[in-house]
């Protein structure tokens, strides 16, 4: 398997334990750091998201996929930064 794709596929697998640990975390009873946590792990997908969807969720007709797609790029948000830092960490030393 060449580099690429097992950095990739490490990637992939670090992203989703991120936004498995955010679920996890988001489940915990409430608290106001509780909340400050799930909110800076979701930052990304919701920043992306509001490219698409700028008014957010009272976007029209669009409201109901809002969520789905902050979700989704979410998760790419994490899979690009996870494979980017695996590509700094493996660089070769000269």
């Amino acid at each position: 398997m060449s580099a690429l794709k097992k950095r990739f596929i490490i990637g992939c697998a670090l992203a989703f334990l991120v936004l498995g640990v955010t679920r996890l975390i988001s489940m915990l009873p409430y608290s106001h750091g509780r909340d400050v946590v799930v909110d800076a792990l979701s930052f990304p997908g919701a920043i992306i998201a509001m490219i698409v969807y700028p008014e957010g969720v009272h976007t029209g007709q669009g409201s109901p996929t809002w969520g789905t797609f902050a979700a989704i790029a979410n998760l790419a948000a994490y899979i690009i930064f996870w494979y980017c830092i695996l590509t700094v960490i493996r660089r070769p030393r000269s």
